[in-house]
């Protein structure tokens, strides 16, 4: 039985969290790229997307910033304090300090058109306990995936975690997909925190 939590926004985005145990698929292997975002405490790279994704009922996204804390946002995300959440707008799957010169692979890809995980997006979107009634066909959807992401307090624990951004070109949802394997919720004595930050 799958469990989500859903926090509908006045902003034109609904988030919620799967907590079934199950990423989408992920990896080379599945098309993704590999975000290079230079040393990985510090990271962020700018992705562009093919297509524009409608977010918060602002322009649509041509691109968007992914960082090593476990977040994405339209703007550069510099730093892991509260104040980048404050005076940003952040998606945060797992937002948190991770290990300085850690390890940790960032997968991103849009797909688009008949791509079959647009189906499957759309199942997990209808069967939300918290969403009734939608009628949600994406139509694209960008898909990053924070892999292996090592503790700051130990660095054989990782973590992998997902956040997915869909649209049918009119309404967009994020997911938040974990494993049920979550072996580390805090870095540097800070907890990890997740959601929707809109400065």
């Amino acid at each position: 039985m799958r469990r989500n939590c859903i926090l509908k926004l006045l902003l034109g985005l609904t988030v919620f969290g799967n907590t079934h145990g199950v990423l989408y698929p992920y990896g080379p292997e599945n098309g993704d790229g590999i975000a290079d975002c230079g040393r990985w405490n510090l990271g962020s790279v700018k992705i562009p997307l093919n297509d524009p994704i409608p977010f918060f009922g602002g322009p649509p996204l041509a691109d968007v910033w992914i960082s090593t804390f476990g977040a994405l946002s339209p703007n550069k995300i510099k730093d892991h304090r509260v104040n980048q959440i404050l005076n940003n707008t952040i998606l945060a799957p797992f937002f948190v300090s991770s290990q300085p010169g850690g390890e940790g692979i960032i997968h991103h890809r849009q797909v688009c058109g008949n791509d079959p995980l647009l189906m499957q997006i759309s199942i997990d979107v209808a069967r939300s306990r918290n969403v009734p009634n939608v009628n949600f066909a994406p139509n694209c959807a960008l898909v990053v995936t924070w892999s292996k992401v090592s503790s700051l307090d130990d660095s054989d624990q990782t973590n992998t975690f997902q956040a997915v951004i869909a649209s049918d070109g009119e309404k967009s949802y994020a997911i938040y997909n974990y494993p049920r394997n979550i072996t580390w919720i805090t870095g540097n004595n800070r907890p990890a925190v997740a959601g929707v930050f809109v400065s």
